[in-house]
């Protein structure tokens, strides 16, 4: 019965990304994530990043979380969030001109995540996709 429920939980995590965002405001989201877990903010917020993302509408910032806690880009802290060591390493990368390091880094992340493995399968089995897809 427990594996069951730990089962359903799971699955309800599975949370697909918040199409209403771009995914280059998403990425700015992310980054004001990490910024504030590299001064040592703790507990971030929803209302906490959606000025620095340049974001107006907060409500679209805090539908964009669960995505990214679902594949361990985000994660639960206190009342509020803290980018994870993947999200920090792959913004540092960023800012000191690695841009391949960082996207290998992100591409290996993401493989092992059930989005990552879901995308992967979807273009063995079709070699080009739209961003609708």
């Amino acid at each position: 019965m427990r594996a069951v429920a730990r089962q359903n939980a799971e699955e309800k995590e599975k949370v697909l990304p918040f199409h209403v965002v771009k995914i280059e405001k998403q990425l700015y989201i992310l980054k004001a994530f990490a910024e504030l877990r590299e001064k040592g903010k703790v507990g971030v917020t929803y209302k906490d990043v959606a000025p620095l993302a340049g974001i107006r509408s907060k409500t679209n910032v805090s539908a964009c979380l669960k995505f990214w806690c679902s594949i361990g880009l985000l994660e639960k802290e206190n009342r509020g969030y803290r980018a994870s060591d993947v999200t920090v390493e792959f913004f540092r990368k960023l800012t000191w001109g690695d841009k391949d390091g960082a996207w290998s880094l992100m591409r290996r992340h993401l493989a092992r995540t059930w989005f990552g493995e879901s995308v992967i399968s979807a273009f063995k089995v079709r070699a080009s996709m739209s961003e609708d897809d």
